[in-house]
């Protein structure tokens, strides 16, 4: 059965209906899940870091002790570093469907003949609304790609803060011989 242009715009409003409950579920995910994802991002950020700094550690000074306990620290690093990752890939993926269906609707509009899909209300609203789908973490911060990126940039600078200042031996006080090294030493005279 072949379709008239005249069906045309009815056919789009379809399509278009259905996009619009699928992004008002995205939506009621993202409400009903944002706290979570808040939780988990910050736990999986706070254990990555801890992680990697007991691998760092490990790696660095070598000791029976702690070589046991590398391992199991590598898979929990990870673990959470995959979590935040198929996460973040999950969203972004699902924004960027969101974004494809808008502007193919919108190629769709502007390249109809009749103009019978821009004349449709319903259709011009939806493209002048341009509903996408943003996932938050109770509007902390996105869950997309940038998060990762964030979450890498902050990672790495704690973790150079900690190997600076938390290096075992590294800061030895030795008082006695600080103490004889001060009486010891001898000011040079200064005539006047």
């Amino acid at each position: 059965m072949k379709h008239s242009y005249g069906d045309k715009p009815k056919n789009v409003e379809k399509v278009m209906d259905f996009a619009n409950r699928i992004l008002s579920a995205s939506v009621n995910v993202n409400d009903l899940f944002s706290l979570q994802m808040l939780l988990i991002m910050s736990v999986c950020f706070w254990g990555s870091c801890t992680h990697m700094y007991r691998i760092i550690i490990g790696i660095t000074y070598p000791s029976e002790k702690v070589n046991t306990y590398t391992l199991p620290h590598i898979c929990n690093f990870l673990l959470c570093s995959y979590s935040v990752w198929r996460v973040n890939h999950a969203t972004t993926s699902a924004s960027n469907k969101s974004k494809e269906f808008n502007a193919l609707l919108y190629k769709l509009m502007i390249n109809d003949v009749t103009k019978d899909i821009l004349q449709n209300d319903k259709l011009s609203l939806h493209i002048l609304m341009k509903r996408e789908v943003v996932f938050t973490a109770c509007g902390f911060f996105n869950l997309d790609y940038t998060l990762v990126h964030s979450m890498i940039a902050s990672a790495t600078t704690y973790l150079v803060i900690l190997i600076q200042f938390g290096q075992p031996g590294s800061i030895s006080v030795n008082l006695e011989a600080a103490t004889t090294n001060v009486t010891s030493i001898t000011l040079p005279s200064v005539d006047l």
